[in-house]
Formats: structure tokens, C-alpha cells, sequence
């Protein structure tokens, strides 16, 4: 398994994005008891936040964050890192 660091930025309005919150943490919980979150927040000042998957490749980290509500309806944008995991 690699890691993938995904920092999300929120490019809608509160208001907007919170009527997918639900659906939004419902997604991450399956990813997560699925095994292929390792840790996942939202940044304090409300500007986004980071997923760390554990996945087999870049390829999949991006099919799993497509279908993230957030990113399916375009409320945030994002970027994937590769991370090296040293502690």
C-alpha cells in the first residue's frame, strides 16, 4: 500500500456545502471502515481539510476522491501527494 495525502479547498459558500455534509461524512466513514483512510479532518479555519489514503495507487485515490460528494459537486477542489509515511 502507498499513501495518498489529499488537501481539499472549499470553493463554495458554508451554506452550500453543508447540505452535503451528511452525505460527505457518510462517504468518508465507509472509506474509513474500508481501511483506506488512515486519518481524515477538516482544516480549523474552515478552509477545507486532508484525507490520508492508504491505497494501491495514485489511480485509485483519485477514483475514491471523485466520488466524495464534496468533489462530485464541485464544493471543493483538491490536490494528491504521494506521502511517505516516516512516523
Amino acid at each position: 500500500m502507498s499513501y495518498f495525502a489529499v488537501i481539499t479547498e472549499a470553493v463554495a459558500s458554508p451554506e452550500e456545502t453543508a447540505k452535503y455534509r451528511d452525505d460527505h461524512y457518510k462517504y468518508i466513514d465507509k472509506l474509513a471502515k474500508e481501511g483506506k483512510i488512515l486519518m481524515a479532518g477538516p482544516f480549523v479555519d474552515g478552509s477545507g481539510g486532508l484525507i490520508v489514503l492508504s491505497v494501491a495507487s495514485k489511480e485509485e485515490a483519485e477514483a475514491l476522491i471523485s466520488q466524495d460528494p464534496y468533489i462530485k459537486y464541485k464544493l471543493r477542489r483538491y490536490t494528491i501527494k504521494e506521502w511517505k509515511r516516516a512516523y
